[in-house]
């Protein structure tokens, strides 16, 4: 499906307009932050905690901004009545410095099959370590190297491993371990970003009293099968089994679907409140 505007600073113009001038530094170094949020029938998911996230990546770059929260929702309001997404993914990019300006447009929301969510998804490990990773900004080149070398290899996403032999968090996703089919694992909060979808697992895993350990997983752990599962999340994913790390082939843990219920369950209460805006 093609879009046919991207909203800058309030005024839609076409989607394959140029936008960004060539000789701004700011624009150059990549002083961004971004969001990216699924839509369904037209409906922004979680659009509140994604904005939540927005100001407070641009307030820890000490990014000033003349856009305000309610200003960035009528610009919202603005672009979802003039496109009429049914589904799609739905991005915001917001630029600091000197001439600061915010970015809207939709792009095809990705596809995931029945099948990756009962077989799971393979991944791979790739060496690396986010620059500020609590922050959600645009510096995204150990991503795209990191998803090149998994798309190339055959695999879903790539994990990001650390010289800690830590696997911390994905590319593109949060990443959770089962360990004796009874606890989840993942990593301390502050050392990997602060997915929607993340917190919104850890919440559920509270209320299904499941324990939850906020601990580093390592590969040599996974290689010598200390865990019963392992997991990806994102926006558009929710919840998704790993079925192989490298050459390790892992198995698939039951907490999985008890997680992923729940988060289908979230979603369809935001359908039911329909666009917020």
């Amino acid at each position: 499906m093609s879009f046919k505007y991207t909203l800058v600073n309030g005024d839609l113009v076409e989607a394959d307009a140029p936008i960004l001038p060539a000789n701004n530094n700011d624009y150059f170094y990549g002083y961004s932050v971004y969001e990216s949020i699924k839509v369904d029938r037209g409906v922004p998911f979680f659009l509140e905690e994604h904005l939540d996230r927005l100001q407070d990546s641009a307030a820890k770059l000490n990014m000033d901004t003349p856009f305000s929260l309610d200003l960035i929702k009528e610009y919202i309001g603005k672009l979802f009545r003039a496109e009429q997404p049914d589904k799609a993914m739905f991005k915001i990019w917001l630029f600091g410095g000197e001439n600061p300006l915010v970015m809207m447009f939709f792009r095809p929301l990705p596809i995931r099959t029945a099948e990756q969510y009962r077989d799971g998804v393979p991944v791979i490990s790739f060496p690396g370590h986010r620059f500020m990773p609590e922050i959600k900004s645009n510096c995204l080149l150990l991503s795209y190297l990191g998803l090149q070398k998994a798309h190339e290899s055959g695999a879903d996403e790539a994990l990001l491993l650390n010289e800690g032999d830590v696997l911390l968090e994905g590319a593109t996703t949060n990443f959770f371990a089962v360990r004796d089919g009874k606890t989840l694992v993942t990593a301390p909060s502050q050392e990997v970003l602060p997915g929607v979808t993340r917190a919104h697992i850890i919440e559920i895993a509270k209320s299904l009293n499941i324990p939850i350990a906020y601990h580093p997983i390592t590969l040599g752990e996974v290689k010598n099968g200390i865990y019963s599962g392992c997991m990806i999340s994102s926006t558009t994913r929710n919840i998704m089994p790993v079925s192989r790390i490298n050459d390790i082939s892992l198995p698939r843990d039951p907490m999985t679907d008890q997680l992923y219920k729940k988060l289908v369950e979230l979603e369809e209460q935001e359908l039911l409140r329909g666009f917020p805006l």
